[in-house]
């Protein structure tokens, strides 16, 4: 049975999902697993990078700079799912790195992300 990360997306951009599955990862109690990530929304993809004003500028860069006028198509390039380890109660993600909702919709309103923990 999947668990629910919801985003209040203000349309197209960037949100990170880091300390939402956190808190799931604390209140599941996890030790040692593995978190899949699905997106639900059409127009809306997962990455994980540094979460920092100039690369979420330079990712929205990169999105405008893709061929085509298809938002489709550009949400085509980026993965729909994600697997995140957790190792010792905690997402085992580098340093600097987060977990990251990318929304091409261009439409604000909550976006899902389902989230199965396999232990």
């Amino acid at each position: 049975m999947p668990y629910y990360v919801t985003v209040e997306s203000r349309g197209r951009g960037a949100y990170d999902i880091t300390d939402e599955l956190r808190r799931l990862v604390k209140e599941k109690e996890l030790r040692d697993a593995l978190l899949l990530l699905s997106v639900v929304d059409p127009l809306t993809s997962l990455v994980t990078m540094e979460y920092e004003p100039n690369l979420i500028a330079d990712l929205g860069e990169l999105v405008d700079r893709l061929p085509g006028s298809s938002p489709y198509v550009k949400n085509a390039v980026f993965p729909k799912t994600l697997a995140v380890p957790v190792k010792n109660g905690d997402l085992a993600l580098g340093s600097f790195q987060q977990v990251v909702l990318l929304d091409l919709s261009g439409r604000p309103g909550e976006k899902k992300v389902a989230v199965t923990v396999v232990k």
